[in-house]
């Protein structure tokens, strides 16, 4: 335990120096971040846009294919691309009638497409539905599926094996951490005499490095990597790892145990009107109750890859206009949930709530305690 505790502190020291690194990094304003502060970090779409406008031959950066090409040769590991990319189109958001294609690259007769996961699930059957769509388009067989996430994982067999015979479709996988990263940076190393462009892509660069955990001073990074090659702090690196997986199991099995105490409560409303329990394919796949208050419906859910509570204000109508509709925080705010809200892990519409894991259904339960008491007093419109 002596020794444990000696690297701890050891590594705590480095990343102390790191976190001092980045405050005096910050006042310099070198962390100024536009993708940052637009909170792009959970949004494929919005991913999928910026990688596709660097993508585009036609793009305003002006560039015409050079960074279609070198995207090509970063995620084909070669030099030589055998593809007339000059003409090339690039659509983001692409349908096909039972899907929509994230990037689809369309080069003389070839077809990419790039599946874009950053921190969603897989849809059921998604890869499956990609491929058959570009069988049946590019029949000479021209054409590449690319399974795009964070750290390169495997897409699910819900998304990429067919039923029956269990065949996995041809796909291949690419990463933020590698592969985004090395292309930027070949985009950056061609980019040096056109400033705004070269700035672009250095910010999103950082921005990716964030998202990855890879925003490490260099030398900081060499420190840590210097204490643990001894072979004495390699042998107590495994063992914290297996404290840190065993904390793990444990948490996955009291989230597990969390699903019967959910089931319990839902059973304590079931002849309430104004609270429904949709399906997962109905609505957000998270989701676990919804109240109807006035024109604005509630929407409790569970994040079941981070075990966080979530909460959503969504309003009945679309044809409202949005200069009509209450802001969301206010709405939070009038429920008196804003103080437990933790603003800093806000994602997308979903604002998620603070609380040890250990707590999570009291604070579940007090989330649909409050949502209901408030039910009798919406928002007026």
């Amino acid at each position: 335990m002596e020794n444990i505790n000696k690297l701890l502190q050891d590594v705590n020291v480095i990343l102390q120096k790191e976190k001092v690194r980045k405050e005096e990094s910050r006042k310099r304003g070198e962390r100024f971040n536009m993708f940052e502060m637009l909170g792009v970090a959970h949004y494929e779409v919005t991913h999928s846009k910026i990688i596709a406008s660097f993508l585009n031959p036609q793009g305003s950066h002006g560039q015409g294919d050079l960074f279609l090409r070198l995207f090509l040769q970063t995620i084909e590991n070669n030099d030589e691309i055998n593809i007339d990319t000059s003409n090339a189109k690039v659509y983001t958001e692409y349908d096909i009638g039972n899907g929509r294609i994230d990037i689809l690259i369309e080069a003389a007769d070839h077809g990419i497409i790039i599946e874009n996961k950053v921190y969603a699930g897989d849809q059921h059957e998604q890869l499956i539905r990609y491929n058959s769509y570009a069988e049946r388009k590019y029949t000479n067989g021209k054409y590449t599926l690319y399974y795009l996430t964070l750290y390169g994982k495997a897409a699910s067999d819900d998304s990429a094996k067919e039923k029956g015979s269990g065949k996995c479709v041809n796909y291949r996988r690419i990463s933020y951490l590698k592969d985004i990263i090395s292309w930027l940076q070949c985009c950056i190393c061609e980019s040096a005499t056109m400033p705004l462009i070269r700035e672009t892509l250095v910010q999103y660069l950082n921005h990716i490095k964030q998202l990855t955990n890879q925003d490490m001073d260099s030398l900081n990074e060499k420190e840590l990597m210097d204490i643990f090659s001894s072979e004495e702090n390699m042998e107590i690196a495994v063992k914290i790892k297996g404290f840190v997986d065993n904390a793990n199991t444990v948490k996955k099995m009291y989230f597990e145990s969390l699903k019967n105490d959910i089931e319990k409560l839902k059973n304590q409303y079931t002849n309430l009107d104004y609270i429904s329990f949709p399906e997962s394919k109905k609505y957000d796949d998270r989701a676990i109750f919804v109240v109807k208050t006035g024109k604005i419906h509630t929407y409790i859910g569970w994040s079941i890859c981070k075990y966080e509570l979530m909460c959503l204000a969504e309003y009945d109508s679309y044809q409202i206009k949005k200069a009509n509709r209450p802001k969301r925080d206010e709405y939070f705010n009038n429920l008196g949930l804003n103080s437990l809200l933790n603003e800093e892990n806000d994602w997308c519409r979903w604002k998620y709530f603070k609380y040890d894991w250990r707590e999570a259904f009291d604070c579940l339960k007090k989330v649909v305690e409050i949502v209901i008491q408030h039910k009798e007093k919406p928002l007026s419109l």
